[in-house]
């Protein structure tokens, strides 16, 4: 499901707080913010499918921001070849999970 509504001025993205702090911020590459009110040059330092953090200033923080480029949405009607598993751990501290498909 799409959005087109915009982001308030109040409100302000992580990446913007981190810049102001002094970080070197990259995007490699997904810039699906579903609203069209933010603008991935205002905010990344930079942000294409080369960005990188060896690019960032020596001594400077970082943040590289890396997505899979298969969205949540894409997956929702592969049919049953997809078997999700999750087994709890022997300490019960958390879980172990895996999914295996013929498209993963």
């Amino acid at each position: 499901m799409r959005s087109d509504y915009p982001k308030s001025e109040v409100v302000r993205t992580y990446v913007e707080y981190l810049r102001q702090a002094g970080y070197y911020c990259t995007n490699n590459s997904k810039t699906d913010y579903n609203t069209g009110s933010i603008i991935p040059d205002q905010i990344w330092d930079e942000s294409s499918n080369k960005a990188h953090y060896k690019n960032c200033p020596e001594g400077k923080p970082f943040l590289l921001h890396s997505n899979l480029m298969e969205s949540d949405e894409s997956s929702i009607n592969r049919g049953p070849e997809i078997n999700l598993s999750v087994v709890a751990t022997p300490s019960g501290q958390g879980h172990s999970a895996s999914l295996s498909s013929r498209y993963a």
